[in-house]
């Protein structure tokens, strides 16, 4: 009710209602596969990788999870809800791309055992990755319990886990981001003043890359901003690793 009541007030897409859950004690990552009701034929393989191993779901698409969780009994409350902000910011995001989008996102996550290493990934779909994964990461910074601030700019080495926030932060926050893999590229973030309703404005089924989403973001919202398209268009090339 917490995450439904934020996004709300801030105009950002609502999760579906009645999502499956699926919490269980183990040692996994928690993961948000959105599989109710899906005949994806590579859904165990992808709910093997995140630990549900021998899985509880009787081959039975209806019961298939759209959300895992998995805690242990040194887990906090704030590192369980965080995760649990982290999957609905996805659950969010295929609200609005839907499974085009999704098939690609969970089969790169298979092919690769998990996000895998840039540049060296099994298949074409990384970049659904590090755009899908960098709005996950908003909706954790900016709802969940545990805040990382711009001191988390980049997960692995290529998802831009600081780039949603760098958008809509004041630029008395101004920072020089790097790039992960090339720390001689580097630019002073000067961007700021994007809402988050404009943030989850252009993510739809056809913006597949952190390019896409920039062009997109840029023609529907830039003018409503105090930056200028230099700025703009740096801050978003910096994080990504693909151009």
């Amino acid at each position: 009710m917490e995450y439904r009541d934020n996004v709300a007030a801030d105009n950002i897409q609502l999760p579906r209602t009645r999502l499956n859950y699926s919490l269980h004690t183990i040692d996994a990552p928690g993961s948000a596969p959105m599989l109710q009701g899906i005949n994806w034929p590579f859904s165990f393989n992808f709910l093997n990788l995140v630990g549900w191993s021998p899985n509880p779901f009787n081959n039975d698409p209806s019961v298939l999870p759209d959300i895992t969780n998995a805690y242990q009994d040194n887990d906090t409350a704030d590192s369980f809800n965080d995760t649990g902000f982290h999957e609905l910011g996805h659950a969010s995001h295929y609200g609005k791309v839907g499974e085009s989008y999704w098939i690609p996102f969970r089969a790169h996550v298979v092919n690769n055992g998990g996000d895998g290493t840039f540049p060296n990934f099994n298949g074409n779909n990384a970049e659904f990755v590090a755009l899908g994964e960098a709005v996950a990461e908003y909706i954790e910074e900016i709802y969940g319990p545990i805040s990382g601030g711009d001191n988390n700019e980049w997960r692995g080495n290529f998802i831009p886990a600081g780039m949603l926030l760098d958008l809509e932060d004041p630029i008395d926050n101004a920072e020089i981001i790097a790039d992960f893999n090339d720390p001689t590229i580097n630019i002073l973030d000067v961007t700021e003043g994007f809402t988050r309703e404009m943030l989850f404005n252009p993510l739809t089924s056809d913006v597949r890359s952190i390019r896409q989403y920039r062009d997109r973001l840029r023609t529907l919202h830039l003018q409503d901003t105090p930056n200028n398209i230099n700025d703009f268009n740096n801050l978003i090339d910096v994080y990504d690793v693909f151009n």
